[in-house]
């Protein structure tokens, strides 16, 4: 065992030399510096982590209502794409559509969802699942909605998963006659005349 020693010491010695030298080199300006992997920072990006969050959102949404969820788990620059209405730009545009939502005391919204992906980053993912909407309409009549939503989370680390992007659509079907291009083709009316 003692001979097997004496012949690792010359080898282990020649070893930790040319790391020495190899690292010695890496720094010299004749040299380009060897590049280095820097682990990505620790985040709590998993698909499960935001699944779950976008659960304790509509756990929220019941619990504490649809205002106080919201105003928790919106980033301040989000955006809402609402079924069939115009795009809400920002926090402050989002909550107040929710706040005049809620003035209706039959409102009541819940969402299930369904799946997440999150970026190899970990700084963005996405959910989308079922939503369950009921209320009193513009003509005091009441009506339930069923829908799909698709919601764009951001992470960061002080404030953890926030949506950026909410999305949303009805099951229902909608046929020609009961949409109303009006204004999309006044748009394009305009736009064409311009050009002409």
């Amino acid at each position: 065992m003692t001979l097997m020693m004496k012949n690792r010491a010359p080898v282990l010695s020649l070893t930790l030399m040319l790391l020495l030298a190899a690292g010695g080199c890496a720094d010299s300006p004749d040299n380009e510096a060897i590049p280095t992997v820097t682990p990505a920072p620790v985040v709590d990006s998993s698909r499960d982590s935001l699944l779950q969050t976008d659960r304790d959102f509509a756990a929220s949404a019941l619990t504490e209502g649809v205002v106080a969820a919201y105003d928790k788990y919106l980033a301040a620059d989000a955006v809402q794409l609402p079924d069939g209405a115009l795009p809400l730009d920002g926090k402050e545009a989002i909550m107040a559509n929710v706040l005049g939502a809620v003035a209706d005391s039959e409102f009541s919204l819940s969402w299930e969802p369904v799946d997440a992906e999150v970026a190899a980053s970990g700084d963005l993912g996405y959910t989308w699942g079922n939503y369950f909407l009921e209320g009193i309409d513009i003509d005091g009549a009441s009506f339930e909605a069923e829908g799909k939503y698709a919601s764009v989370w951001r992470y960061s680390s002080d404030s953890g998963w926030q949506v950026v992007l909410d999305i949303s659509n009805d099951n229902e079907m909608l046929f020609p006659e009961e949409l109303d291009f009006g204004l999309l083709t006044e748009d394009f009316g305009a736009d064409s005349a311009a050009t002409d």
